[in-house]
């Protein structure tokens, strides 16, 4: 006959021998907040906490939130979180673990910087790091990062499961999870343009021994993790000229460039969602690039035969539209001339290619330059002093970026609030812009100066974030993990998050239009467009915004619920609607359709 222990029993005879001290020693809190949301390791202002975690959304959407394990009574050892799958109310579909990410959040060195001011935590929470289990020290507060992934057409509905907290010296620990997806996808290009303008991608300071096949395998990873957060790794990819020369990307024989890994890069990215990038830098006379001052026949005769050759093969590949060479970077004053002679000569070759012109002052360069650009990248805070709002309403395309300049609100840096990153979309929206450019996402060789460890391998790793400018995570998004790996950050996370606001707002304008067109649906049209009108509570023109992650859940909770509504509307089919729909229309209605 076997004998059973129970749990109870296994605990009251190792009190009574003397064991209580290992079996289940250490208590913790443990918790559910907002990914929007950073949090002190030393447990200062945690604020209010779920017990179980509730998302929604839509196919083709990450959605995330945190699991906090903070007051423990002593050192938890290899602590480890466990999804299981997550499954349909209808007993059949699921949402598989392996769509449920799970990284600790690690916290990196800042430095104090006279430019602005913020909390005087010496360390902040920012990359993903690909580690477990981990140890949490008696007292520090460790957050998980928990991203729950819906792949596009998954079946609507509520979805459940559960986390499973385990430590070698405490009680395991269980949270529910429900996910609510959605009747739509977002389309995996969408109406909201990312891009980063950088030409160099992850640094051979950090992986200098990467070549042939494993520097393949880098880049994909670069351009896997970019995508997976809507962000067009344009620069790095298919940006052919840089200055005064041509770039690796294309070498050239007797005259001829051969554009193969441009093919080879271009086809992989576009296939995963790639829009607009950069296919030439036209440089800055006596700066960067090596443009010569004055610029030389020689150098634009130089210019042009490359431009004609890449255009020709953008041409035929069916990216020319995306296609946009990069004008003086933050023109100044003094440059505009040279700036108006560049967009000629670039239009000469080919009126369809795209001019995209930088603008980082407030001294009347979008208004001087009018009519010389066909993408404004505006300073976002600048935006406000500048004629950008006037190009909006008279339809152009405007684009805002980020950088050290000015360090106002909302920025990308590692001290700043995560809703800095979380707004840009709402406040893109509100603007009337179409996209983001930001200058790097690994920029990382000058942390090296003040770092001890060169890659992120540890939740406390000895590694600052004082990078371009001494500014604490400008020009970085994504940190150098050990084996060639990407680790993304808390800030990349939540900005990515803001562009899918932006395509919530997208969808449901283009729904509404189409039922708009069919007709017969004015109630139901009157009712959810106001939707579209971004609360002044969120945000303003003026680039104020609220720091409460709750108001903006609950207001993407109400679009969420609109689309589902219009979506529920049954529309013809794409051969009929073609009749009656302009083509912007249509296409939409061929990108967002959910068929059941």
């Amino acid at each position: 006959m076997r004998r059973f222990v129970t749990t109870r029993a296994l605990f009251l005879i190792c009190m009574m021998a003397g064991g209580a001290a290992t079996l289940h020693a250490v208590s913790c809190n443990v918790g559910v907040q907002s990914s929007v949301v950073k949090l002190n390791r030393d447990g200062l202002n945690l604020g209010p906490m779920a017990s179980d975690a509730s998302i929604s959304l839509a196919g083709n959407e990450h959605e995330a939130f945190q699991l906090v394990i903070s007051g423990a009574t002593g050192d938890i050892k290899n602590l480890r979180v466990t999804a299981s799958n997550l499954v349909n109310e209808n007993g059949v579909d699921t949402l598989s673990a392996a769509d449920v990410h799970i990284n600790p959040v690690g916290y990196v060195k800042v430095e104090p910087n006279p430019g602005y001011t913020h909390e005087s935590w010496t360390r902040w929470p920012d990359p993903l790091v690909n580690l477990s289990p981990v140890d949490v020290p008696a007292g520090k507060v460790q957050p998980i990062w928990v991203d729950v992934y819906a792949p596009a057409g998954k079946t609507a509905g509520r979805y459940t499961g559960t986390l499973t907290i385990t430590g070698d010296n405490m009680a395991p620990r269980v949270v529910n999870v429900s996910a609510r997806v959605r009747n739509f996808d977002i389309p995996l290009r969408g109406a909201f343009d990312g891009m980063c303008s950088s030409p160099s991608g992850p640094s051979d300071t950090y992986y200098h021994g990467a070549t042939g096949a494993a520097r393949d395998q880098l880049t994909k990873a670069y351009i896997d993790i970019m995508l997976d957060h809507r962000m067009s790794p344009g620069g790095a990819l298919l940006d052919g000229w840089t200055g005064a020369s041509s770039t690796g990307l294309a070498p050239r024989t007797n005259g001829v460039y051969d554009f193969s890994l441009a093919e080879k890069w271009g086809e992989y990215a576009r296939a995963r969602g790639m829009g607009k990038f950069v296919a030439a830098y036209t440089g800055t006379p006596g700066g960067f690039g090596g443009v010569p001052n004055p610029p030389t026949q020689a150098y634009y005769a130089a210019l042009t035969d490359f431009l004609t050759q890449y255009d020709t093969f953008l041409k035929a590949k069916g990216w020319r539209d995306d296609a946009m060479v990069y004008n003086i970077d933050e023109v100044t004053s003094d440059m505009q001339t040279y700036a108006k002679q560049n967009y000629a000569r670039i239009k000469a070759i080919d009126p369809r290619l795209k001019v995209f012109q930088c603008f980082n002052d407030t001294s009347g360069g979008v208004a001087a330059l009018t009519g010389y650009v066909d993408v404004y990248d505006i300073t976002l805070g600048t935006f406000p002093g500048t004629t950008g709002a006037a190009r909006v309403a008279a339809g152009d395309e405007v684009w805002s970026c980020l950088c050290c300049w000015p360090t106002t609100h909302p920025n990308l840096f590692v001290d700043y609030p995560a809703m800095d990153a979380r707004i840009v979309g709402v406040l893109s929206w509100k603007l009337g812009l179409k996209g983001f450019e930001y200058w790097d996402t690994t920029y990382w060789d000058t942390c090296l100066s003040h770092s001890g460890d060169k890659f992120i391998n540890s939740v406390m790793p000895d590694w600052s974030s004082n990078s371009f400018a001494k500014i604490n995570g400008d020009g970085l998004l994504l940190y150098p993990g050990p084996d060639n790996t990407l680790l993304s950050s808390i800030r990349f996370e939540n900005l990515r998050d803001g562009f899918e606001d932006y395509e919530y707002l997208a969808l449901l304008r283009d729904r509404l239009a189409l039922l708009q067109a069919m007709g017969g649906h004015d109630s139901l049209v009157a009712q959810l467009l106001p939707l579209l009108n971004i609360p002044s509570s969120l945000c303003g023109t003026d680039l104020s915004f609220g720091s409460d992650p709750g108001l903006l859940a609950a207001y993407r909770l109400q679009v969420a619920d609109g689309i589902e509504a219009a979506f529920a509307v049954p529309v013809p089919e794409p051969s009929t609607m073609a009749l009656i729909l302009s083509g912007a229309t249509f296409l939409c209605l061929r990108r967002c359709r959910r068929t059941r």
